[in-house]
């Protein structure tokens, strides 16, 4: 049989151990592993929050106190105006690094 998704030889064939015990296609396995993987994520990030997303470093820092300035890049481009308040082209202030 063709298979159009790529995946490890062992990977399918487990795909296939549980499409025949379940009675179903291959494909309705799949789909329906995507749809339980889905509605995994959204009930963990929604239990967690945002402060799941955050990075182990960031968390580190955030828990000795240490304060932290974070500039992002503004979107409509470098010669925007500083998000800091100084009256300067983002690039020519915190847009150096």
């Amino acid at each position: 049989m063709k298979r159009n998704l790529r995946m490890k030889e062992e990977l399918w064939e487990r795909v296939d151990a549980l499409a025949d015990k379940e009675e179903l296609s291959s494909n309705a396995v799949l789909v329906q592993a995507v749809e339980n993987w889905l509605t995994y994520r959204e009930r963990h990030y929604a239990e967690k929050g945002k402060k799941a997303r955050r990075s182990a470093s960031r968390v580190i820092i955030e828990q000795a106190g240490v304060p932290v300035a974070v500039y992002h890049q503004p979107s409509a481009g470098v010669y925007a105006p500083c998000p800091c308040g100084s009256g300067q082209k983002w690039k020519f202030c915190h847009g150096q690094n």
